[in-house]
């Protein structure tokens, strides 16, 4: 089946211009209301506004796998440091 886009922020030089099965690239994007098309605002990985503004899709029911969180993407602001420890390479102060 095709694709769900939830709570996705699109960054497209003219727009999201294509698509399959008789559904537009706009369309599955239209399909979602927390979904936008808009510029970013990313920091490498780190949210910017753009992305703050986006709703955050809920967490299917009877997943557990999934933690439910109030931002889209994986860190949500430039003081969400939950990632640090355990990766290497994302700041210049952790080589590899």
């Amino acid at each position: 089946s095709d694709p769900a886009f939830l709570s996705v922020l699109f960054d497209c030089a003219g727009g999201v211009l294509t698509g399959r099965g008789g559904v537009t690239g706009q369309e599955a994007v239209d399909a979602d209301r927390n979904n936008r098309i808009t510029t970013h605002t990313l920091e490498g990985f780190v949210n910017g506004t753009a992305e703050a503004a986006v709703p955050a899709a809920g967490v299917p029911r009877g997943n557990s796998f999934l933690e439910a969180v109030d931002y889209i993407g994986a860190v949500e602001d430039a003081s969400d440091t939950w990632w640090q420890g355990w990766t290497c390479g994302l700041e210049a102060s952790d080589p590899c």
